[in-house]
């Protein structure tokens, strides 16, 4: 899992554009929930984890 969390920097330093790692089913779904392991991560800019929300 550390991976994903380093390579979140790293494209935010590559790139100057924000970058996070964002949990593909969340943690605490409505109809779903997923856990936090490295297969239900996903890197993501700021932008498009903020237009994501909670869908």
């Amino acid at each position: 899992m550390k991976a994903v969390y380093i390579e979140a920097q790293r494209l935010t330093e590559e790139t100057g554009i924000k970058h996070e790692v964002d949990h593909f089913y969340p943690l605490q779904g409505e109809h779903v929930s997923g856990l936090h392991v490295e297969n239900n991560l996903q890197v993501l800019t700021m932008t498009e984890n903020r237009k994501k929300g909670k869908k």
